[in-house]
Parts: C-alpha cells; sequence; structure tokens
C-alpha cells in the first residue's frame, strides 16, 4: 500500500508504485498507429472515395473506408466493453478491500486475545512458592507479547508468500527523522511535486524483500522450528500459544470462568480464520479466462480506437492526442485493476 498526501499540487504523481510507465508505451503504440492512417487517409482519399461509391471497387480499400468513415460500427462493441471493463475494476477493488479488511481484523483478533491475557493473568503468591519455576506474571506477560508479534510476523509472510526466515528480524526503535541538507529549495519542491522525490532517492528495486518486525527478536529454536515447517508458519506458532495459555492454566494462572478462557481462544482461532482468508485471496490468482478476455479486449481497443479518431478528425496533431491520451486512461485503468487484484503483491 502506498501512502499519498492529497493536499499538494501534483501529489498522485509519481514514478514508483505507478501504472502510467507501462501504460505510456502502449498508448504510444495506439498514437503511432492513428499517425499512419491520418497520412494514409490525406493520401489516400481520393482513391477510397472513388472504391466506396463503385460496387467492383477494391473490396480492401471499400472495407477500410467504411470502418474509418463510420464510428458507429465501434460503438457496438464499446458498449458490451464498457459492462466488462467496470465489471473486472468492481471485482479487483472488492478483492482488495476483503483482503486489506481481513489483515485487520485478523490483527484486531489477536490484539484483543493478548489484552484479555495479560490483564487476567495473576499467579497467586501461594502457587509461586510451591513451584518456583512457574514464570512470574511479568515474564508471562513478555512472552506473550513475543509469540503473538511472532504469530502477525509470520502471516505478513505467509500472505506475502515469502517464507523466508530471514526476514523475521528484531524490532528496533525508530531513528528521528533526518533533515534535508538539499536546502530549502528542494524541500519545496518535493511538497508541491511529489513525483520528484522518487528521483533525487537513492533508486528502489522492483521487489524489496520484505522485513517483518518482531517483539524480542527470534531465537535460535524458533528459527529452527519455522525451518523445519517450511510454509506452515501460522498454524504452528497457533499451536505453541495455545500450548503456553494451557501450561499457564494448569501452573495456576489465568484463574478466571471458562466462558472467559474460551473467549480468549475463540479470538485466536478467528484471527488464524481471517489470516487464512487473507491467504486465499494472495494465493488464488484472479480466473485465467477472465485474465485472459480483458487482455483481448485491451489490445482491440490499442488497435481500433486510431481507426475511430481518424473518422472524426485527420489532423495529426488533434487526432495524435485524443488517440494517445484515451488509450492511455483506457490501458491505465486495466493496469490499476490488475494491481487492486493482489492487494499484497509487489
Amino acid at each position: 500500500m502506498i501512502l499519498y498526501h492529497k493536499d499538494t499540487w501534483f501529489g498522485s504523481i509519481r514514478f514508483f508504485g505507478s501504472v502510467l510507465p507501462r501504460s505510456v508505451p502502449q498508448a504510444l503504440a495506439s498514437l503511432l498507429l492513428c499517425i499512419a492512417l491520418v497520412y494514409y487517409a490525406e493520401a489516400q482519399a481520393e482513391f477510397l472515395e472513388q472504391a466506396a461509391d463503385s460496387p467492383l471497387g477494391d473490396v480492401g480499400a471499400t472495407v477500410i473506408y467504411a470502418f474509418c468513415s463510420n464510428p458507429y460500427v465501434h460503438q457496438v462493441s464499446m458498449l458490451s466493453i464498457s459492462f466488462v471493463i467496470a465489471f473486472r475494476v468492481n471485482l479487483a477493488y472488492a478483492r482488495w478491500w476483503e483482503g486489506i479488511g481481513l489483515l485487520h481484523n485478523m490483527r484486531s483478533k489477536w490484539v484483543d486475545a493478548v489484552v484479555q491475557l495479560i490483564a487476567f493473568d495473576a499467579v497467586p503468591p501461594t502457587d509461586r512458592s510451591a513451584a518456583p519455576l512457574v514464570p512470574s506474571a511479568a515474564d508471562f506477560r513478555v512472552l506473550i507479547a513475543h509469540l503473538f508479534s511472532l504469530l502477525h510476523a509470520c502471516a505478513v509472510l505467509e500472505v506475502k508468500k515469502s517464507w523466508d526466515v530471514n526476514c523475521l528480524v528484531a524490532r528496533k526503535p525508530k531513528p528521528a527523522p533526518a533533515q534535508a541538507a538539499s536546502g530549502h529549495f528542494t524541500a519545496c519542491v518535493v511538497h508541491f511535486f511529489p513525483w520528484s522525490q522518487d528521483l533525487l532517492e537513492k533508486p528502489r528495486p522492483r521487489y524489496e524483500i520484505i522485513q517483518a518486525e518482531v517483539l524480542g527478536g527470534i531465537s535460535l529454536i524458533e528459527r529452527q522450528a519455522l525451518l523445519d515447517m517450511e510454509s506452515s508458519w501460522v498454524e504452528h506458532m497457533h499451536l505453541r500459544i495455545v500450548r503456553v495459555v494451557c501450561d499457564r492454566i494448569s501452573n495456576g494462572g489465568l484463574n478466571m470462568d471458562p466462558p472467559i478462557l474460551s473467549r480468549i481462544f475463540q479470538e485466536i482461532s478467528s484471527g488464524t480464520l481471517l489470516c487464512t482468508g487473507a491467504q486465499k485471496i494472495s494465493q488464488v490468482p484472479f480466473p485465467f479466462p477472465f485474465y485472459e478476455l480483458i487482455r483481448l479486449i485491451k489490445w482491440y481497443f490499442i488497435v481500433s480506437n486510431p481507426f475511430i479518431l481518424v473518422s472524426f478528425t485527420t489532423h495529426p496533431v488533434i487526432a495524435g492526442m485524443m488517440c494517445f491520451f484515451s488509450t492511455l486512461f483506457f490501458v491505465a485503468i486495466i493496469e490499476v485493476a490488475e494491481e487492486l487484484e493482489d492487494p499484497f503483491g509487489e
């Protein structure tokens, strides 16, 4: 997810994370075809008119002339294309919003479980003297916070389809924001034109390695356990947390009524279930037949759009600008839908 500011000039224009770098080359291809048709129409206007008037004229020239001179043949197909593209964008946005909602609800469920475990835990002093190996309330809180932090980090990596133990790092305090060393002028330029910051910053790779922070870091035993599990990290951490909580109950901690205990286990399970739903969105791609159809529709529009614009005007500048921007916006909408369908992608 890319954070941006709405109160700046041209705040929505940037290079990193934008669909324009992929849309502009396709719009340029349509622009070149449009310019070629403009000059072809000017050079062959008289011949096409004569061929269209004669029933025995050149069939190919007659078809081209009819297609270029009458835009209504294109409107029939564009009517159905508009419905398909709108349906495609709505599905992609719903898929994106569902994935974001699942992650936020997953986090809220596990935070609720952590709060209840920390609030309701209290080991009586008599039990502490009888069993000195039982962790104190402070140690248990630290352990629970660490385990749930590791559980959340594993869930984020699984959703990103990245089972790399090296991505689990200890949480560090955030450094103070550094002052801009390039002067007041550069700061003003970045404020009014945020897209210029991508040019001033160090170039970043297309796919960056995500680092999931864990409270207290990750021990060698935990690292080896995750390596042995290969992929089912969330299920492994879920089982470990349940065992720690059960051991705490048997040692005298979490002395509360069974309905409250069952609610804690239910919150942990609900968070894991929401994580599974996020994995479904991440691991199950968009249906290929629909994806293939949208690709064919996009290239159909790129090729046919110049013919329609030439039917309205043969001025190279006006036809070229209209062709370029209309194709750019159409292709950009499709590229946006492809980005939204994978909310956890790069």
